[in-house]
């Protein structure tokens, strides 16, 4: 599966928010810089991960086992195909990269709102951090984080492109803009859940391998028993910001028509999960449902705008 999805997917939600009259030249090099910022810090996040679970044996340990069913090719320290100094030197490298070219997103921006501003140096300074300084995810605030990330390249794009100020002329009243901040924080957090979700079953995946390595995730720090209450209550989460999202995004028949077949395929997921203890298949299968969830809620906002109109 590729791991790419975990930026464009929340990147492409934030693009279907944007009313079609404020794209502009200007608006479309804020998005792709935003892509290209969020490639870098997704990439130095990745490598500073991989060379911290070098370090620790963490990496070593969940990718031994021939049951956990993991291409070791991923993780090109754990095969040996490049060495740790280099790879840390890329990790400095692509986290500079991605936080130039996120301020230049907000520099090139037609507007700034203060908590775009904020979150943008909150996800350049933190996210890379995931393994790496801070060990977020060695503290238990890694599934907080991936969720923070998520959420933040929803907001953060929609908002520097004008996406909740409605369009020019009878669009650019309040209750329109007040409307459409309502469904950007519904769908963010929406799609902030659904990476929780695929998280928190990577990490149930990979629980001994990470108690042996010292890695205080939130799973290993629950114990199997607390942290299977934790999965059901994500599943809990799931149809109430999937109604939210409906409510919130006109018209509401089309966003419901178009996301209850999905979260029908997510509560058999955690139902499958629950008859089986097979975090790994569970965590393949919510992976594939977090990039089919963005496909629909671009769908849902592209056709819903159309409609609306």
């Amino acid at each position: 599966m590729d791991s790419a999805a975990i930026y464009w997917v929340p990147l492409l939600v934030a693009a279907s928010l944007v009313p079609a009259g404020a794209w502009t030249p200007r608006t479309a090099c804020v998005a792709l810089l935003a892509l290209l910022g969020s490639v870098g810090l997704f990439t130095a996040t990745v490598a500073l991960d991989d060379v911290q679970g070098h370090r620790d044996g963490s990496d070593a340990a969940n990718y031994a086992h021939h049951e956990a069913r993991r291409d070791a090719s991923r993780k090109p320290l754990v095969s040996g195909v490049i060495p740790p100094r280099r790879a840390l030197a890329f990790g400095y490298a692509t986290w500079a990269a991605g936080a130039a070219l996120w301020c230049a997103a907000v520099a090139v921006a037609p507007v700034r709102p203060v908590v775009a501003v904020a979150l943008t140096a909150g996800l350049v300074v933190i996210a890379p951090q995931y393994s790496w300084g801070l060990r977020l995810s060695y503290r238990c605030l890694g599934e907080a984080l991936m969720a923070y990330f998520s959420i933040t390249l929803v907001v953060v794009p929609t908002l520097l492109c004008g996406g909740t100020a409605g369009t020019a002329g009878t669009a650019g009243t309040a209750g329109t803009a007040g409307t459409a901040g309502t469904s950007l924080v519904c769908q963010a957090a929406l799609v902030g859940l659904w990476h929780l979700t695929v998280s928190s079953y990577a990490n149930t995946a990979d629980a001994a391998g990470d108690g042996a390595a010292g890695r205080r995730t939130l799973t290993t720090l629950l114990g199997p028993g607390r942290n299977l209450r934790y999965l059901a209550l994500l599943t809990t989460a799931d149809p109430v910001l999937v109604a939210a999202v409906v409510l919130t995004s006109p018209p509401s028949w089309w966003s419901g028509l178009l996301l209850a077949p999905l979260l029908c395929l997510r509560t058999r997921q955690a139902w499958l999960f629950s008859a089986t203890r097979d975090a790994r298949a569970a965590n393949d299968g919510f992976w594939r449902l977090y990039c089919a969830g963005g496909c629909v809620l671009v769908a849902a906002n592209l056709v819903g705008q159309a409609l609306t109109g």
